[in-house]
């Protein structure tokens, strides 16, 4: 899975999943927060995106992910469903 950043003056941060600073894993969207401007998440666009031979369901995970993007004040949250098409959700 991958995760992109962007606001009107464009791309600022992304991120993927990998096994984080502790070894215990890190959510692309985790990732993306992390190396973010933080002045720039209000407002911004997450998009989520995973690659393989089917479409992979992207919404972000709803325990975890989810309230991190709430919490940040992200707007809006792009996501790919299981059928392969885009969706957008808004965060605030």
């Amino acid at each position: 899975m991958a995760a992109v950043l962007s606001d009107r003056w464009g791309v600022f941060a992304w991120g993927w999943n990998g096994s984080g600073y502790d070894g215990m894993g890190q959510h692309a969207e985790e990732h993306a927060i992390g190396r973010a401007n933080k002045n720039r998440l209000k407002g911004a666009t997450i998009t989520i995106a995973g690659r393989g031979r089917k479409p992979v369901c992207s919404f972000p995970c709803i325990n975890r992910c989810l309230p991190l993007i709430l919490k940040k004040r992200i707007k809006y949250i792009v996501f790919q469903d299981a059928d392969g098409g885009w969706n957008v959700s808004p965060g605030v």
